[in-house]
Parts: C-alpha cells; structure tokens; sequence
C-alpha cells in the first residue's frame, strides 16, 4: 500500500490499516516532554525511550507527547485502539497523542511513530493513523542447526527490536539439540544455545510483546545425541541391521530411557521458556517401530497409533506443567493410513 503525504511517500512498516493525511506539521523540540506513563513498568518506559529518544516525563498539559486510554481516541478510530494490538496515532501542530487499551498497542504506536522521525525528522506532518494487526499470530522462525550456525546471543538480543518494529509478536528458535540442557552436561555440541541466555532472551521477547518459542526434537534428528557413547544405544533401526555400525537419526519409541531422557530435556525447556506452546518436533521420522524393543511393544498397532502414543505421553508431560505442545504434521499425515505399516 503506497501512502502520500503532501508528495512524500510515508515509509511505514508494515503499512498501517488506516491513514487519515492532515494539513501542516508537528515540530517535535529534543528531549520532549511527555505524558500518560505513569502506570508503566520501568523497563516498558526504557524500551519507549529507546524507540523515540529521550524525553522528560511532565504534566499533561505540557506535554507534546501523550499516551492515552482507548476511550479518548478520535471517535472514528476507536475501534482500532480498543483492540488487543491496536493502536490510534494522532499527530496535530502541539502534540502527538498515541492511544492505546494494552502495552503492545501502546509499544506499536511508538514503534510507528520512531519510523516517521527517522522519515521527516523533528517536522512530522499532521495526520491520524489507526492499526491492528490482521493476523493475530505473526511469527518468525531462525534454524541454527540447518544453517551450521552457532547461536549468537547478542545478535539475537538486537534482533528482537527490529522484529518488534515489524509489529512481530511471535519468535520460533529451530533448536534440535542446539541448546545445552542443564540436567545432560556435555551433551551440546559448540555454539548451543545455554540455559542462561535462554532465559534472558525469553525475558526481552516479553518486554517487546513477543513470544519465544522454543523448537526441539523429540524423536528424529537425534543425530547428534546419538552419536555419543552414552546413548547410542537408544537409536532405532532395522532388525536387519547391526546398531553397532549404523548412525542412529530417530530415538527409539518404546525405550523406558528414551522416555527418561525426553522428561529430562522438556523438564529443563519448561524452566528456561515461559511460552504456552512448546514445539517437540515429531517431523522426518525414517525409522519407525522396528528395532527388536519396538517389535515387542507395539504388538498390532498401526505405525499412527505408536507414533501418536509416544508423542501423546510427551503431551500429558506439558499438560502437567501448564503448557501445549506443537508437533510437525508430516508424519501424522504420512502415517494417518492405517494400511501403511512402513515409514
């Protein structure tokens, strides 16, 4: 959507749902004074100074920026400040006026308002701007394990601003066993991400309205664990095959170790990530059900219902602690037929 302010294209992303060109423009003095923050945390307050400089907090009648209640916005825009994420920017010759009924939508109005400085400077033109976001969920995900990336906690730590200014609110890490458990010393390969930054990166996501969400693997692409002397021996494979000389992928499912190890590793992703969801993988398992322990567990049920019943204890786990898992769907659509009894 291209938007034109007296011949000026407005540089504005993601483009707002509504905009609304008035005549002249607001000039904004440095270090401006500013209202309506009072019932903030401190670090919500840092974050908006980082956003549009800084400013002295004064009464609202001197104010030239003011954060107000839903309620006060422009009758015809008020529905966008009453929503969840919603916000209402209106910007006159005295005063600026970002209106809002939660935090996000009082963060995305400052976040809007930092992209017209940076456009037009200290002279913003006068207009009103009404948003909300039409997706509820706006995720993105990085994959550190698929790109042989070590995990870099301060590129992350600048990273989740710039997603906030996208008005991002969702952040999914592809993990596999890039994350250095507490409870398995020594199982992490170099450049996993520690439990230390987890939860300092889980704490910033919050402060931007962003939900971290942890990406693990719980069956296939174990690659990595399996390949140490220590567990090597909870692999799957073919009852053809010797274990001894084969590279294990998949987690065998019938293991009682296999399901030790897998409480351990979502007991310590239940403490470092506060997100409701936690993913647990599930996709591209090659091998399925046919190790000598699995021939014997799963007697005559259909690769679904093994498959199932292993994630589904690991479900019960979560529900236990106050969460929900999320789960690849490849492999419940592959093997959703119960005439197919070979992965």
């Amino acid at each position: 959507m291209s938007i034109r302010q007296n011949g000026n294209q407005l540089l504005l992303v993601p483009p707002p749902n509504k905009i609304e060109c008035g005549e002249g423009g607001m000039v904004l003095p440095g270090n401006p004074s500013v209202t309506g923050l009072g019932n903030f945390k401190d670090s919500f307050v840092k974050i908006i100074r980082d956003e549009i400089g800084t400013f002295t907090r004064s009464s609202e009648a001197d104010a030239k920026i003011c954060f107000c209640p839903p309620e006060k916005s422009p009758a015809n825009f008020k529905d966008y400040a009453l929503k969840d994420e919603g916000y209402v920017l209106s910007i006159d010759p005295g005063s600026v006026s970002i209106y809002a009924s939660t935090e996000a939508g009082f963060l995305y109005g400052a976040m809007t308002l930092r992209q017209l400085i940076r456009q037009f400077g200290t002279r913003i033109p006068c207009m009103n701007i009404a948003d909300s976001p039409i997706l509820a969920h706006r995720g993105v995900q990085l994959s550190f394990p698929q790109g042989h990336m070590s995990y870099r906690h301060s590129f992350m730590r600048n990273l989740v601003p710039e997603l906030a200014r996208w008005k991002i609110n969702a952040l999914y890490l592809y993990l596999e066993s890039y994350f250095d458990f507490p409870s398995l010393p020594h199982t992490a390969g170099p450049g996993a991400m520690t439990s230390d930054e987890a939860l300092d990166l889980d704490k910033l996501c919050k402060s931007y309205s962003i939900t971290l969400i942890p990406i693990l693997n719980f069956m296939g692409h174990a690659g990595e664990i399996l390949s140490l002397q220590k567990y090597c021996h909870l692999k799957e494979y073919q009852p053809d095959k010797d274990p001894r000389t084969m590279n294990g992928f998949n987690l065998c499912a019938s293991s009682p170790e296999v399901r030790k190890l897998v409480d351990t590793m979502l007991g310590d992703i239940l403490k470092c990530f506060s997100s409701e969801v936690i993913h647990i993988g599930g996709d591209e398992v090659s091998i399925l059900g046919q190790c000598p322990r699995c021939a014997k567990a799963r007697k005559d049920k259909t690769n679904f219902e093994f498959y199932s019943e292993y994630f589904g204890r690991i479900r019960d786990v979560a529900v236990k602690n106050g969460r929900k898992i999320g789960i690849w769907g490849d492999m419940l659509l592959h093997n959703c037929n119960p005439a197919k009894t070979d992965v």
